[in-house]
């Protein structure tokens, strides 16, 4: 996803998206976006892209 998609899901701007991936990227010693998605695969994490279950009532779930 680009960053501006990513800011869009998360209500946030893009620069500021940018800004955390460039943070997770410096702290994991990743060279580029591409190498942090390789590392964090290898890691088990984003083999596959979870869509939010909804409840049949268009995403709104009722308190127990």
């Amino acid at each position: 996803m680009t960053y501006r998609e990513v800011g869009s899901r998360l209500y946030i701007s893009a620069k500021t998206v940018e800004h955390h991936v460039a943070r997770i990227r410096r702290r994991l010693g990743a060279g580029s976006r591409s190498e942090l998605i390789s590392m964090l695969r290898a890691l088990g994490h984003g083999a596959e892209v979870r869509q939010p279950a909804t409840s049949g009532n268009g995403g709104i779930s009722a308190c127990p």
